[in-house]
């Protein structure tokens, strides 16, 4: 494994020229036999085959309900499903119903410390060796919960922050102080604790908050590992798709659980549009291959985007350097 992680830090720093990049890498593609499951899933989505190899990484929507109410999100006008938290009956059947499964990402619609059981949950996989990630808005970064994170097994932490002062108070609603606070706080924690945890900032490369990146690598660069921006996605207009070609994440090897327990092959599927079945059906391999599935690839290969892919509008004119296409 120390070998494969210094080949990726070797690609990350000389090829891509971002050295923070190896650790995010490392994560999604930490041992050999990950590696091996990637590449076969790639090699079936190049070779345009209608079924995918296996998962490698399980998003889980701890929760639906969130503390924010961010213009950007699909939340603000189109979610309409019934929201929740997912029950700890509903994740320890998620867990041990798929035992290959190494990485889990704690990420939905929602925000996932807002569930009772988001530490039980993430002690569960600990306990089951299971490599774990988190998004968070950061609201709930209080002392007392980042010593909890920090002693969880949590070892990757994605904050989304979209922008600095006002800019950021226009898209999330809340001051920008609160949050600023709670990062310095949970990076000043890490680093006196020295914890192994990659620390990292993701924002919507919207113009008015590149228009920051400057500032934003000044006050918040030196506290975390990595700043990532990411092309805007359009819920709340619902476009027509833009896409050309067959989305790769029906073949990159993650699939999402739903905090219902219903599983669907894609974590923006935000009104459940594309329903596999659930994780009491069967295992996650078995419904990321079944009918409907490979049905949907197919129809991405005939250029045909039905369901929430047909309204999945990826804004990528003029995008700056650095910004990262969410989809390809």
């Amino acid at each position: 494994m120390s070998i494969l992680r210094q080949m990726i830090g070797i690609y990350a720093r000389c090829m891509l020229k971002r050295p923070n990049l190896a650790r995010r890498i490392a994560f999604y593609v930490p041992d050999w036999s990950t590696a091996f499951h990637t590449l076969l899933n790639e090699i079936l989505y190049r070779l345009k085959h209608p079924q995918g190899h296996r998962i490698t990484t399980v998003v889980v929507e701890l929760s639906s309900f969130c503390n924010l109410d961010c213009v950007i999100c699909a939340r603000h006008k189109v979610m309409s499903r019934e929201q929740g938290h997912m029950d700890f009956d509903v994740f320890k059947r998620l867990v041990d119903a798929n035992p290959s499964v190494g990485n889990y990402i704690l990420v939905g619609w929602g925000e996932m410390m807002l569930n009772p059981i988001f530490f039980d949950a993430v002690a569960y996989l600990k306990n089951k060796g299971k490599r774990i990630a988190l998004t968070s808005n950061a609201t709930l970064f209080t002392q007392e919960n980042i010593d909890r994170i920090i002693d969880s097994g949590i070892s990757h932490i994605t904050i989304s922050m979209d922008g600095l002062d006002k800019v950021y108070q226009s898209i999330r609603g809340i001051p920008f102080e609160t949050i600023e606070t709670n990062i310095n706080a949970l990076s000043r924690t890490i680093k006196t604790r020295g914890a192994d945890i990659y620390l990292e900032v993701n924002s919507v490369a919207l113009p008015a908050v590149i228009s920051q990146k400057p500032e934003i690598e000044r006050r918040i660069g030196p506290l975390v590992d990595d700043i990532r921006y990411s092309s805007y996605l359009e819920y709340n207009k619902l476009k027509k798709n833009n896409r050309k070609n067959a989305c790769r994440e029906l073949w990159r090897g993650m699939i999402t659980v739903l905090h219902d327990g219903r599983v669907v092959p894609c974590c923006m599927d935000y009104n459940a549009t594309m329903v596999l079945g659930d994780v009491f059906q069967a295992p996650l391999d078995e419904l990321w291959n079944n009918e409907r599935a490979k049905a949907i690839r197919s129809k991405h290969l005939q250029g045909i985007f039905l369901g929430r892919c047909a309204t999945c509008y990826e804004d990528v004119s003029g995008l700056d350097k650095g910004v990262e296409k969410r989809f390809d």
